[in-house]
């Protein structure tokens, strides 16, 4: 049981904490933020089973409290896939009757809102009977606890799943999660701390079998953040051999309607656009930013290779075959002007984060470009670009995992 208070005047719960603690719970599961801009990081970083939430509370430690950031944050656990959604929320306020439009939007969303006040203990014991029903009638959600902190889905098993595994993460034997699915363990630190890993390849290429493979790993290991890593066709004038692309928002480009019009077959594409996790993207600009990392990941690859590769952020189109054919690419960039790469897997894994329940985990994309998809295929940039798309990724995790995780 976890639990987050937000007010700026903590000292009012020591009577609460101290009932909780005498409850069973660990006094270091309660947290207190003073302020809705550090609640939003802790919600974003963990998941609470209860939120305590003061209807007056400052935007920063040292602004003066109003009660719009309490309706913000209320607002935004509503729409927002990158903060955790606890499974309950309770308002509090010393003073209902001057709040009375903040306690509505509260009542509105079927969330209680209880008085403060330091004479009675009314308000405790309707805490204290709200924890103990949490801890009495566990969710589905509650129960499924993250197995691992990263998931590492591959396409093909070599040379993309061959260049994770040759990361010094302390990978161990593969070993069965279920009939179909096998995975590697490991575990990388940052910030100090230890995160645990796990990767795997799919049966096939393809978005079907992306989908299945993801959709397995998600249910049966509940991952924090799950990523593909791998190779890509790459928009000539866009990209160049060894370019790694975070693929911030990915699209069907085979999706939509095949019709006749004066006798010729005409398709209106109907794209459905889904988009990486903007937390993660964030940190992608931040080590975009530092323009020797790249270069320093592209000098430790074994073999000669003539590529001054850079990381990029943008649009990848998904299709289900692969594309030897410069003058259908012009149909793909009809679609986004601005598109990247194609390849054949991100949009299932995106997909099937989209979809689903509970806990969604945070999702993205590295691909890195060996081939123009064009007749001009060549195989020798593969192993390189599996090298780039994984190292890159053991970059961001190691550089950023102590706040992604």
């Amino acid at each position: 049981m976890k639990i987050l208070i937000v007010d700026d005047e903590a000292s009012r719960y020591s009577v609460l904490i101290k009932s909780l603690v005498d409850m069973g719970i660990d006094r270091s599961n309660i947290c207190i933020s003073v302020s809705s801009s550090d609640a939003r990081d802790k919600l974003e970083q963990a998941k609470f089973n209860l939120l305590i939430l003061d209807l007056l509370i400052p935007l920063w430690p040292e602004d003066e409290p109003h009660e719009q950031n309490s309706e913000d944050l209320l607002n935004e656990l509503n729409i927002s896939e990158e903060l955790n959604k606890p499974s309950k929320i309770i308002g509090i306020t010393a003073d209902k009757s001057s709040l009375t439009g903040t306690v509505e939007k509260f009542e509105h969303e079927t969330w209680h809102v209880v008085q403060y006040e330091a004479s009675c203990s009314d308000w405790v014991k309707k805490i204290q009977n709200c924890v103990q029903y949490l801890n009495d009638h566990p969710s589905e959600e509650t129960e499924q606890e993250h197995k691992y902190d990263l998931a590492i889905i591959c396409a093909l098993d070599d040379p993309e799943l061959t260049e994770v595994l040759a990361l010094d993460w302390n990978w161990k034997p593969p070993k069965p999660i279920d009939d179909h699915t096998f995975i590697f363990e490991g575990s990388f630190n940052s910030g100090g701390k230890e995160y645990s890993v796990c990767a795997a390849h799919c049966s096939r290429m393809g978005m079907v079998a992306t989908a299945n493979k993801s959709a397995s790993i998600i249910n049966l290991l509940r991952p924090k953040v799950i990523v593909m890593t791998g190779i890509c066709g790459g928009i000539k004038k866009n990209t160049d051999f060894g370019d790694v692309i975070f693929a911030e928002c990915v699209w069907d480009y085979q999706s939509g309607k095949l019709k006749k019009e004066n006798g010729t077959s005409v398709f209106e594409i109907a794209p459905h656009q889904i988009m990486a996790s903007t937390e993660i993207r964030s940190k992608m600009e931040l080590l975009k930013a530092d323009k020797e990392v790249i270069s320093q990941i592209s000098s430790g690859f074994e073999d000669d290779i003539n590529a001054e590769p850079k990381l990029l952020l943008g649009p990848i189109a998904t299709g289900a075959a692969v594309v030897a054919d410069a003058d259908y690419v012009n149909t793909i960039i009809a679609q986004n002007r601005k598109v990247l790469g194609i390849e054949m897997e991100i949009y299932g894994l995106y997909s099937t984060v989209e979809n689903t329940s509970g806990n969604k985990p945070k999702v993205f994309a590295l691909k890195s470009v060996c081939d123009f998809a064009d007749v001009n295929k060549d195989d020798d940039y593969q192993k390189y670009c599996s090298y780039m798309s994984a190292n890159v990724l053991k970059q961001l995790a190691e550089s950023f995992g102590y706040q992604i995780f």
